[in-house]
């Protein structure tokens, strides 16, 4: 990125490379950040992650996981996606009203049909 950043004039920020994964997680959840996971393609995360909302106790077990199946804990490698359902930032949270779950014995992905915002 640095290099194309260089030809373009660009500058290149990446505030989360540097940052220790654990501690970003940790952080977030602090914050009041509320997210569930919506696709998994990775060794270590099977069905039972999609739709998951993720909480302090999930981090501890996905830092294990990590470690031991080689994904990055944010999933910057696209190991897995994430969705927000609620945040400081939002003025009401997403309610999550139907959704598929689809998964081929590797990965899957969390098919969300039907939310509304919850007041």
């Amino acid at each position: 990125f640095d290099d194309i950043g260089k030809v373009l004039d660009l500058k290149v920020i990446t505030p989360l490379w540097q940052k220790d994964q654990r501690e970003y997680l940790d952080e977030l959840l602090k914050s009041k950040f509320r997210f569930i996971i919506t696709s998994v393609t990775t060794g270590g995360l099977d069905d039972s992650w999609l739709g998951k909302e993720i909480t302090p106790e999930d981090v501890k077990r996905l830092t294990g996981l990590g470690s031991q199946y080689g994904f990055n804990l944010s999933f910057e490698g696209g190991e897995a996606e994430t969705f927000v359902i609620d945040c400081p930032l939002f003025s009401s949270p997403i309610k999550i009203l139907k959704a598929n779950k689809i998964w081929d014995g590797y990965r899957g992905r969390f098919e969300i049909t039907e939310a509304i915002l919850d007041p």
